[in-house]
């Protein structure tokens, strides 16, 4: 299945994570705490979550990156990992069900502005996927962040 989003970013979005009940793995450059919350709320409590963003100093100056949303993701058992050069924005859910897409974490890119992405649970490119995750998760430009990182971020 592929499906276009559009218009429906949020809503799939909360109700995929609402489903996940393994894990949940979010790659974006900006994510506001207003959104963090929001997914965080519909996660059960034994779905693992993961986070990729870049946490430079442009972005949390910018207001693009809210370092309490970072905090609040690690405060809920998440891994959060930076990646300087990270502009890719994709998710998914259990890896079952995906989304890749120009919509940051963010209002602005689930609900506000004009984004276009695929949804999708084609096998083959959820594992293509999850291999490039995994991928990034143990590069050497990726940093795993923790509390004591991203305060030292602010």
């Amino acid at each position: 299945m592929y499906e276009l989003l559009k218009d429906n970013h949020e809503k799939v979005m909360m109700e995929l994570a609402a489903e996940a009940s393994h894990s949940i793995e979010c790659m974006s450059p900006y994510v506001k705490k207003e959104v963090t919350t929001k997914l965080l709320s519909r996660k059960k409590t034994t779905t693992s979550i993961s986070l990729i963003t870049n946490p430079s100093l442009r972005n949390l100056l910018s207001d693009s990156l809210d370092s309490e949303a970072l905090t609040s993701w690690l405060a809920a058992n998440g891994h959060v990992y930076g990646h300087a050069s990270l502009h890719a924005k994709i998710y998914l859910f259990d890896r079952q069900m995906g989304i890749i897409t120009s919509a940051n974490l963010t209002n602005g890119g689930l609900r506000n502005n004009l984004e276009y992405g695929i949804l999708f649970d084609n096998t083959q490119l959820v594992q293509q996927v999850s291999n490039e995750l995994d991928c990034l998760y143990q590069d050497s430009l990726t940093d795993k962040l923790t509390r004591t990182k991203v305060n030292e971020l602010v």
